[in-house]
């Protein structure tokens, strides 16, 4: 539950518990990496499997489709499992989930091509499904824990503008980086993306445990 603060202006209120909370900070740090990976993946991975890999076209179509689709149940079961096991806490499931995105970005980058298409369409499913939890609970839940109550939308708004950040990031900056370093240096700002993600999550522990006993 977030904390309240009714005794400031909006402007006030924006500024030491928004601009001024270390915390939203890292969230939207953290924000911003979940969409780089997200659409680094997801727009890269097309062009991955079709130039590189040599899988066919239908077969990379349909990779992309079901991608997306795989992160609908997957930011349903982060939620659930946050509240069922958690009281409601999003870091433990988020670390969780951001661990298993790491091997399976690498699992990828390394097994995936035409030899082995169920692996590969394994391990995209896998990312589809695990990279939703913690885009919805970081700037969301996590946000809210984080801050005043009157300060939640701002708080929301801002991690969400990183967010865009890191997608902006996910086209022009990996395409930079995939020409200089090839797929691997791409793949591995993925990784490095969700390792640092992980990092800032975990920073959040104790204020969002105290939040959530409040």
């Amino acid at each position: 539950m977030a904390l309240t603060q009714t005794d400031l202006s909006h402007w006030e209120i924006l500024k030491k518990y928004i601009f001024t909370n270390k915390y939203i900070w890292i969230l939207s740090l953290a924000n911003m990496f979940i969409y780089l990976i997200r659409f680094g993946t997801l727009d890269w991975a097309t062009i991955f499997l079709y130039g590189v890999k040599g899988i066919d076209q239908v077969s990379v179509a349909i990779f992309w489709t079901l991608m997306p689709l795989a992160g609908i149940p997957g930011g349903i079961v982060a939620g659930y499992l946050a509240d069922r096991f958690w009281n409601g806490r999003c870091v433990p499931i988020n670390v969780i989930y951001l661990t298993l995105l790491t091997f399976s970005i690498v699992g990828f980058y390394f097994y995936s091509g035409p030899n082995n298409i169920l692996l590969t369409g394994i391990f995209l499913l896998l990312i589809g499904f695990l990279i939703d939890g913690p885009q919805n609970l970081i700037s969301g839940v996590q946000a809210s824990r984080v801050t005043v109550k009157e300060a939640i939308s701002g708080a929301c708004g801002m991690t969400g503008f990183f967010g865009y950040v890191g997608a902006t990031f996910s086209g022009v900056g990996l395409a930079y980086i995939t020409e200089v370093f090839g797929w691997q240096g791409m793949y591995a700002v993925c990784t490095l993306s969700a390792i640092l993600c992980i990092i800032l999550v975990l920073m959040t522990w104790k204020k969002e445990k105290g939040a959530a006993q409040c």
